[in-house]
């Protein structure tokens, strides 16, 4: 409509760039052209404001609308206000809104045409008119393969001014096979003192399936399942979906995924592929194959199942109860490990022995062990446990282990005999178990071995050298070793082939010789004071009522020391009573004599020792000895006396003290 708005000047002077607007708040009135310009405007002087142009909205109610007038100029600004009704004709429909239902036991009722559902178009009308409509017909008019009118006119008999009607009872059905586009409706209204009308609608058709897994049946028939039809830890299994399309529409091509939160199972094969599943029919799917680890707890594991038709993607859920086991350990094995050093590594447990007993266990159960302890438990004389607990944090089911860590010391007196051994374990969540095995201890024949030997000459024999001299007599040293079995009534006895060497004491026995043990054995031997420096071979032999011989090769050097100067020795004891000896070392070869005067140079005693080579004179077996008796026999009074050295030209006299 084009309003016409009447204005005059009622001012005394002429307005200029007079702008006229023309605004109002009412919802059905819409102001498409609502300014009108004057650039002069004279005082006194009234105007028609042609220019306005508003739309009246087509299912406006019969009311007045208010209108907003300003006047705007360099004077200033007024506003004045106008009012016009709506005035409808007798009889008029005008279109409100549509809603749709999506009825039936195939719809899913989510407000959305679909392919296969039943729909009733909610289509809202309201009688605008001034007086009743009589015998009114709603008549739905469709042009769609795929659609069905089963319900496609409404009649009222009288539609009041100003009501609202929803045309309800319109029905129809689109196809399960229809594809997805747009459904075209022309809704053609009627009535006796009235119309006709026609309204077009469009609803959009879709194509929902609702594919969902509603059950699950499982099969553990593949690896390591036990064929219980249950899922147990450890188990791998074939699992059944039983999925139905609950949507209103055929579905195609469908593509069903599992996936779980469960961290111990895992999804070997989780995909399978639906060639078709049509509106509310259902099926089995196979494919789908699951590993459930062997840790965790008892529990229920929810799969999620994820169903995609195209772009659409629904989702369920199924679930299955794990079942754990009781853990089972199991024994399997034992053995002997005696490594070197603390054993000869034959598998074999002998006397003085350190062993590391070796016992296989398995944990024949699916689950994990947690928090096992194996203890050793041996009551033995000739045993010592002096390890005796193996742990393990986690023992994996499937998993067999050595229990590496016990450690058993057998006695070197040990007898041959079976050693009764207990294993017992215990975990946090089974047992206790006891497993018995038996450890032989094997008697082993001696081997005895040779480790060192030295040259040990104390005095007053030697001179603590550690080194054999002539004339010392010397203890030769010779070490040997016991690495078997204990040696029964055992003789070990040197032999020496050498004019310089005598053995004064050569054989050494041993009743019990323990394995493992080590002895020293002293072979006492007197060095020829004219002995030149040579290398003694000797054979030591070792018998034993149970085993050997064995023979072993030693050889020392007979060392003669350079003598730089020949001189006359302290004697020793001194004082003494009766015996002393007078030692001396000699530069050169030379005859020997050692004189005894007293004090007043009265001769008591002449000892001729012959022609001697040169070479220290200095042990008992070489040194000049004196038995405190003169000449006749006579045995000497206390008091001091001077002994001396004739030794070719060389001369030299000391002091001794005899003591009574």
């Amino acid at each position: 409509m084009l309003p016409r708005i009447r204005l005059r000047h009622v001012g005394t002077a002429a307005a200029a760039n007079v702008s006229v607007v023309l605004t109002t708040d009412d919802p059905d009135v819409t102001v498409v052209a609502g300014a009108v310009d004057h650039s002069a405007w004279d005082a006194g002087r009234a105007r028609n404001n042609v220019g306005f142009a508003l739309d009246i909205a087509p299912d406006a109610l019969p009311h007045d609308v208010r209108l907003s007038v300003s006047v705007a100029s360099a004077a200033g600004e007024s506003r004045y206000f106008a009012t016009f009704p709506i005035v409808a004709p007798a009889v008029e429909f005008v279109a409100l809104d549509r809603r749709i239902l999506d009825v039936g036991n195939r719809a899913n009722k989510d407000g959305v045409a679909d392919a296969g559902e039943t729909i009733r178009p909610r289509i809202g009308l309201t009688q605008i008119g001034s007086h009743t409509a009589v015998n009114v017909r709603v008549t739905m008019v469709i042009d769609d393969p795929d659609v069905t009118v089963t319900t496609g006119q409404v009649f009222h008999e009288t539609w009041p001014a100003g009501e609202r009607r929803d045309n309800e009872d319109l029905r129809l059905v689109i196809s399960p096979a229809a594809t997805p586009h747009d459904l075209r409706i022309v809704l053609s209204v009627t009535a006796d003192n009235g119309g006709p009308w026609q309204f077009g609608y469009v609803i959009p058709v879709s194509r929902t399936a609702d594919i969902r897994a509603f059950a699950m049946d499982l099969a553990d028939v593949e690896r390591d399942g036990d064929r219980d039809f249950d899922a147990d830890a450890g188990d791998r299994i074939d699992v059944i979906l039983r999925v139905a399309n609950f949507g209103p529409s055929d579905a195609e091509d469908i593509h069903i995924a599992l996936e779980t939160a469960d961290v111990d199972v895992t999804i070997v094969s989780g995909e399978a592929v639906l060639s078709s599943l049509a509106s509310w029919k259902n099926t089995f799917v196979t494919g789908f194959v699951l590993d459930v680890g062997r840790g965790g707890a008892e529990r229920d594991v929810t799969l999620v199942v994820r169903a995609r038709v195209g772009d659409q993607v629904t989702t369920s859920t199924v679930a299955f109860h794990v079942t754990v086991p009781p853990i089972d350990l199991q024994y399997i094995s034992d053995w002997i490990w005696d490594p070197a050093p603390r054993a000869n590594n034959d598998k074999v447990a002998n006397p003085g022995e350190t062993i590391l007993p070796r016992v296989r266990l398995t944990n024949a159960s699916v689950a994990s062990a947690q928090n096992v302890r194996a203890t050793l438990l041996i009551d033995d004389t000739d045993i010592e446990v002096t390890s005796g607990l193996v742990t393990h944090d986690t023992w994996p089911g499937g998993v067999g282990r050595n229990n590496h860590g016990f450690v058993v010391d057998v006695s070197p007196a040990a007898s041959a005999h079976d050693v009764a051994a207990i294993v017992s374990v215990t975990a946090d969540n089974g047992g206790p178990w006891q497993f018995s095995f038996t450890i032989p201890i094997v008697d082993r024949p001696p081997e005895i071995e040779q480790r060192s030997y030295w040259i040990w000459d104390p005095a007053p024999g030697g001179n603590l050298d550690r080194l054999a001299n002539p004339g010392e007599r010397l203890q030769w040293r010779v070490r040997l070793r016991n690495a078997g079995g204990a040696a029964q009534n055992a003789q070990v006895s040197i032999v020496i082939n050498d004019d310089d060497v005598a053995i004064v004491d050569g054989v050494m026995t041993h009743d019990t010789w323990l394995v493992g043990e080590a002895r020293n054995h002293s072979f006492v031997l007197e060095i020829s004071p004219t002995a030149t420096a040579h290398e003694v071979s000797a054979t030591v032999s070792v018998t034993a009522d149970n085993g050997g011989p064995w023979q072993f090769d030693v050889s020392m050097p007979i060392i003669v020391p350079f003598i730089a100067e020949t001189a006359l020795l302290a004697n020793y004891p001194n004082p003494f009573n009766p015996e002393t000896w007078i030692p001396f070392d000699l530069s050169a070869a030379a005859e020997v004599t050692v004189r005894i005067y007293d004090t007043v140079g009265r001769p008591i005693r002449r000892l001729n020792l012959g022609w001697l080579p040169a070479g220290s004179y200095r042990r008992r077996t070489t040194a000049a000895y004196w038995d405190g008796r003169n000449e006749v026999g006579e045995a000497a009074s206390s008091g001091v006396y001077v002994y001396g050295l004739r030794a070719g030209a060389h001369r030299e006299i000391r002091r001794m003290i005899v003591q009574k």
